[in-house]
Parts: structure tokens; C-alpha cells; sequence
């Protein structure tokens, strides 16, 4: 194989194909090129709001205003447990505090104890989910499409 491309002159270049166009190359090169930029400046962005997220965090617990998720979590349980035995014990408070009214009967009495019930289960069954709430950080986004929801129906 010859060194040069054209045999006998030294330093001289090969011919262009006729196929090869050098705008076209350099477009591709081009648009190549600025999708690797945008690529790039989408991770760097990332990057840059992760670290900014993690000096406000660092910036908060040395200030003493930021506590450790767990245990956010147990004095949430702690809470939500005496809130839980109080609920429970409500329909047995309101019948017997009932019982001594004049004019109800028994069974307006047993009616109210009921009706109680039932508000004090849904109401439990509202607080059943709450460690996932309280611990969701998308909250804000899920309280919006709750109230979206709500306006639609």
C-alpha cells in the first residue's frame, strides 16, 4: 500500500469522495455536539440542586432546626396512639353521658353510641395511612391533586 495517497507526492491529501459533503458532516457534528451539551447541562443542573438541597439541610441541623426523620416518626406514634385509645373510648362516654339525660330511651341512647362509632372509625381509618403522610415529601404535590380531584367532582 502506498504511503501518500496519491503515489509519488509527498503531503498530499486525498481526494474528497464524491458521496461526502462537508456541510452535512459538520451539521451532524453539530447537532451531536449540542445534544451532548444538553445531556450535559441537564445532569450538571441535577447535580448543582442536590448539592444545594444538602448544604440547606447541613445549614438546618447545625441551626438545630432539622430532627432526624425517625424520630419525627416515634413521637408521631407516641401521639397517634393516645389520640387512637381516646377515639375508641368516646362512644362508651357519649351513651353513658346520655344515659342521664331526661327524655331519651335506650335505644336513642344506643343510636348516638352507634353513630359515634362509626364517626370514630372513619376517623381512624383516615389516620391509619398518616406515617406515610407525614413522611411523604412529595405532600404538597399529592394535597394538590387531592384538592384538583375534589373540585372536578
Amino acid at each position: 500500500m502506498p504511503k501518500h495517497p496519491i503515489q509519488g507526492i509527498a503531503g498530499s491529501k486525498p481526494q474528497a469522495k464524491t458521496g461526502d459533503d462537508p456541510q452535512a458532516a459538520a451539521r451532524e457534528r453539530f447537532e451531536e455536539n449540542t445534544r451532548l451539551d444538553r445531556i450535559y447541562k441537564e445532569k450538571r443542573n441535577a447535580i448543582l440542586d442536590i448539592k444545594h438541597k444538602r448544604e440547606a439541610m447541613e445549614l438546618a441541623i447545625q441551626r438545630e432546626k432539622l430532627i432526624n426523620k425517625d424520630l419525627v416518626i416515634r413521637q408521631m406514634q407516641f401521639l397517634v396512639i393516645g389520640m387512637r385509645q381516646k377515639l375508641l373510648h368516646l362512644p362508651s362516654r357519649i351513651g353513658g353521658r346520655l344515659h342521664g339525660v331526661g327524655g331519651l330511651s335506650e335505644a336513642g341512647v344506643r343510636t348516638a353510641a352507634n353513630v359515634s362509632t362509626e364517626v370514630v372509625h372513619e376517623v381512624l381509618c383516615e389516620m391509619a395511612d398518616l406515617p406515610l403522610k407525614v413522611t411523604d415529601p412529595n405532600w404538597m404535590q399529592r394535597l394538590q391533586e387531592l384538592e384538583d380531584e375534589a373540585e372536578e367532582d
